[in-house]
């Protein structure tokens, strides 16, 4: 699944869905891995995006079964890249691990920050990873 997105998304959206994709890609990497003899029994994706951590506490099982509509009845925007979180989640958990979703305060979440304006900031310089 391709995480280019049209323009009919807000970037910072799809910016935090990606985020969260990343994050889980690198928790099933460390896992398969068993990095450091470690195996994983719980992953915590702390966000300042509430969008992205309702989106995937909240909205993503009922959007499921409302064939991705919101509750207006309008298609859910980034509706591929939520699907894909939750396919990541779920290979998580057939493993053993638990993923929660945590919502920080953006002051409180410095150190994510930094990281995201470093990603961005190689993005910008044409070196996306």
């Amino acid at each position: 699944m391709s995480l280019v997105r049209d323009e009919q998304s807000p970037a910072n959206q799809v910016a935090e869905l990606r985020a969260g994709y990343y994050g889980l890609i690198n928790a099933l990497d460390i896992q398969e891995a068993r990095v450091q003899g470690t195996k994983l029994t719980q992953v915590v994706i702390k966000a300042d995006s509430e969008y992205l951590v309702k989106g995937m506490t909240e909205w993503v099982l009922r959007w499921e079964k409302n064939g991705c509509r919101t509750a207006k009845g309008t298609p859910v925007v980034n509706a591929d890249l939520f699907r894909l979180l939750l396919r990541l989640v779920s290979q998580l958990n057939d493993r053993g691990v638990e993923v929660l979703f945590c919502h920080v305060k953006r002051r409180d979440n410095t150190e994510a920050d930094d990281c995201a304006d470093r990603a961005l900031d190689r993005v910008k310089q044409g070196h996306p990873s």
